[in-house]
């Protein structure tokens, strides 16, 4: 009984990969995988290299879902904290700041005033 239900599930794993190949060598296909390459993938890489998840600590289909989003509410966070206006003050040099009409300016590290 076994080996019929394996054989049965790599006939049918077969035909999703069979399917999948043509599906990724069509014009479509390869153009739609290449915009993943470029914006699905890089999440994946920074949530399992940077912030460590290798594996789910959890267990039951609810709980890992939990885990996942936690994962991905800090990779957001971070975005928004990193790219956000208004997150990190502007430095300006002195002669920005003059354009702008301030009075006072301090020289900054590389001798600009």
């Amino acid at each position: 009984m076994k080996t019929l239900a394996s054989a049965a599930r790599r006939a049918t794993s077969c035909g999703a990969i069979t399917r999948m190949k043509r599906k990724i060598d069509s014009a479509l296909g390869r153009a739609i995988y290449g915009k993943r390459l470029g914006t699905v993938e890089p999440v994946f890489a920074h949530i399992t290299r940077m912030l460590g998840l290798n594996r789910f600590t959890l267990r039951g289909k609810h709980k890992v879902n939990t885990q996942w989003l936690l994962y991905c509410l800090v990779h957001n966070i971070g975005k928004i904290h990193r790219y956000a206006p208004g997150v990190y003050p502007v430095r300006r040099t002195c002669s920005q700041l003059k354009a702008i009409g301030a009075t006072a300016c301090r020289a900054t590290p590389h001798g600009e005033e």
